[in-house]
């Protein structure tokens, strides 16, 4: 909702960066979460929904923007644009609200009241802590992971990773329409043609992710996922590809 006040491309751009600061423990947090209670075997959907459902958040804000600037734009004296900002804080708002009230910690922590004992401790047996005397943070192991090379490995191959599917995970197909010549997309169709990348992604997440419990071998989607994107970034390369592929190589 603070997006709304900025005044200067600066301004937006700082408060970006507090945001995202602030918001960088929510994946990996609510992936220790759910491997607090869940097994390896229903793991897989449980991800699945999880990153499907900041999928279908940003598929849902395509069409959000449209209809707001197409209804609210000039409102008051605002562009639609703030007002989008404005009216995503306001959903935000009990989302965030029922999350603090209703997030459950681990089993061996949890002080949720909906639940009842026996289920806690019915959690607690299906997820045992192995070693009950072992901190979970601590010095020597603060020690043990910077001085590991898997740590700085894996964060690079993130980093180059997210860089390479940029295309789709980015909104890089906003830009390209922008950027395109001979044509004149409107605003509405800038915010609506690249919900497909969102639409396509909930699916093919979904879809793995029920896979890799069923028949295991989590390995496979890394490789899906190289593989399409490595196919995606040279159509999108190539200066000879028409539109409609780079338009099939973003979804």
């Amino acid at each position: 909702m603070v997006n709304a006040t900025a005044r200067k491309p600066q301004d937006l751009m700082a408060i970006r960066f507090i945001q995202g600061y602030f918001e960088s423990c929510v994946f990996a947090g609510t992936q220790y979460i759910l491997g607090s209670w869940y097994t390896k075997q229903e793991l897989g959907r449980r991800t699945g929904l999880f990153t499907a459902s900041g999928l279908a958040g940003g598929m849902f804000g395509g069409f959000l923007q449209t209809g707001i600037y197409s209804s609210m734009d000039g409102l008051r004296g605002l562009e639609g644009w703030r007002w989008l900002y404005i009216i995503c804080g306001i959903i935000g708002l009990p989302v965030a609200m029922f999350g603090y009230f209703f997030f459950p910690d681990t089993p061996h922590t949890t002080s949720a009241f909906y639940l009842t004992e026996e289920e806690k401790q019915l959690a607690r047996e299906r997820m045992p802590i192995m070693v009950e005397s072992e901190s979970i943070l601590s010095i020597a192991f603060v020690k043990q992971v910077l001085s590991s090379w898997y740590f700085y490995g894996f964060c690079m191959l993130w980093i180059l990773g997210n860089c390479s599917e940029s295309q789709s995970s980015q909104s890089l197909m906003n830009l390209f329409m922008q950027a395109l010549p001979d044509k004149n997309y409107s605003v509405s169709q800038l915010n609506n043609y690249p919900t497909g990348v969102q639409a396509v992604g909930i699916v093919s997440t979904l879809v793995w992710a029920l896979g890799t419990d069923i028949w295991g071998g989590r390995w496979a989607s890394g490789y899906y996922v190289a593989v399409t994107a490595i196919g995606n970034a040279v159509i999108l390369i190539t200066p000879s590809s028409t539109v409609a592929a780079k338009f099939g190589a973003y979804y």
